[in-house]
């Protein structure tokens, strides 16, 4: 009878220090980099999904405005503003921080397996066309929604976003003709809906972060068409190519909790930042 205590005592504390060693032997995460930003998608949804989506491991630091206005005062800031990027090296010791949204958007962009961004010289100006293009955009967006006049100029015949859609309505359009001479012998294979090329690159979600934000704002204004993208059956396509991505839908769900939990407690460091399992991407100069 002792002999069998003594048995299963032996054996539950093996199967204990079984468990501590899967405890101690978790693997800690190697981030590639860190990037920082505000809680809200902003200038920096697309750079989240290129690194999710491009499977390379990150940290995400969420910036509050305070935090923001300090850092700026006290010159931290790179150039004047948010997103940043600080790279590590294979020591995991920071190498150096980098802004400007678009630089670090290729620069995920190159370091993604598979490639977001194109190795081909024209297929990279053709995305850089529709980056710049969105960037501009934004410019024309900034205080043009305050009234409904405002609102209404806009989404008019002549209106400047009338203008910049119908612009990426024919980018669209024009890729999905490019596709499907390419594939003459297989007529019945139907163009996916992709900005460049037939595959997914930064330029698909720097658009669909531009359309993303305009139908979130929209959805806010009674005196806007709900029906307005179907004006555009090529820019629908694409926003519902990449909104229907799992992994894409899945991380925009997960984001609006954290943002959710943030705004409840902004003190929380394990909401504050998080690190995002992918392939460590060492930098080095």
């Amino acid at each position: 009878c002792r002999h069998f205590f003594f048995v299963l005592k032996f054996k539950v504390s093996c199967e204990m220090a079984e468990e501590d060693n899967k405890e101690e032997t978790t693997e800690v995460i190697q981030p590639s980099f860190k990037l920082s930003y505000f809680s809200f998608a902003g200038r920096a949804a697309c750079i989240r999904l290129a690194a999710i989506l491009g499977n390379v491991s990150f940290s995400d630091e969420f910036v509050t405005k305070d935090e923001h206005v300090a850092a700026k005062a006290g010159k931290l800031r790179r150039w004047t503003g948010l997103p940043e990027l600080t790279v590590y090296g294979k020591d995991n010791k920071a190498i150096l921080t980098f802004g400007q949204s678009n630089a670090i958007l290729r620069y995920i962009g190159k370091l993604a397996s598979p490639p977001l961004y194109p190795s081909d010289p024209l297929l990279a100006a053709l995305c850089d066309e529709i980056l710049d293009s969105c960037e501009d955009t934004k410019k024309d967006l900034v205080g043009a929604m305050a009234t409904s006049e405002q609102r209404q100029q806009l989404i008019g015949k002549d209106g400047k976003l009338t203008l910049w859609l119908t612009s990426f309505e024919k980018r669209l359009e024009e890729n999905a003709k490019r596709n499907q001479s390419k594939n003459e012998s297989n007529d019945e294979e139907e163009d996916e809906g992709y900005a460049v090329d037939a595959t997914l690159t930064i330029a698909d979600l720097k658009l669909f972060e531009l359309l993303h934000g305009l139908w979130l704002i929209f959805q806010s204004y009674d005196d806007i068409p709900k029906d307005l993208i179907t004006h555009y059956p090529a820019i629908q396509k694409h926003y519902q190519l990449i909104m229907g991505n799992e992994t894409v839908a899945e991380f925009l769900q997960k984001f609006s909790l954290r943002n959710s939990e943030f705004a409840a407690d902004p003190t929380d460091e394990d909401i504050k930042t998080q690190t995002f399992a992918g392939d460590f991407k060492p930098a080095a100069l």
